[in-house]
C-alpha cells in the first residue's frame, strides 16, 4: 500500500498519520555510506550536500538494520616506510566501535536520527 493510500485509511487516526509523516521525514534524513575520492568517508543523501566524515566525528551507521551512534578515527598503518601504504593511502578510518565501514550501509549525521532506531 503506498502513503497516499496509507495516509488516507488512518485519515481518522491522528497519532498514527503524525507517526508515519515523522517516519518519511527520517527516511530521507538517513542517506548511504560511500568512499569519497579523497579518500574520506561520506554520508550521501538525495538532494543534499555530502556530509563527509572526519577523524573525530560522531555519525550513525546501519548495523544488523539498526542505526547505531559511532565515532570514525584514522588508524595509521604501521611498518617499514615502504609498507605503510595500501592504495595509495597511508591508513584507514574505521569505527571506534569496531564497526564495519562499507560502501552503501545506511547512515546519518548526528541529530538527524535516533540511536537504536530501526530500519
Amino acid at each position: 500500500m503506498n502513503d497516499v493510500l496509507w495516509l488516507e485509511a488512518i485519515s481518522h487516526q491522528p497519532r498514527a498519520r503524525e507517526n508515519l509523516i515523522m517516519a518519511n521525514n527520517t527516511a530521507a534524513l538517513i542517506g548511504t555510506l560511500k568512499f569519497n575520492p579523497h579518500g574520506r568517508w561520506e554520508i550521501s543523501r538525495e538532494g543534499r550536500q555530502p556530509y563527509e566524515l572526519s577523524s573525530g566525528d560522531v555519525f550513525l551507521l546501519e548495523v544488523d538494520g539498526v542505526l547505531r551512534l559511532t565515532s570514525i578515527e584514522f588508524r595509521h598503518f604501521t611498518g617499514p616506510p615502504k609498507g605503510r601504504e595500501y592504495r595509495g593511502q597511508a591508513g584507514e578510518y574505521h569505527s571506534v566501535d569496531g564497526y564495519r565501514l562499507a560502501h552503501g550501509l545506511r547512515a546519518a549525521p548526528p541529530n538527524e536520527a535516533k540511536d537504536g532506531q530501526t530500519l
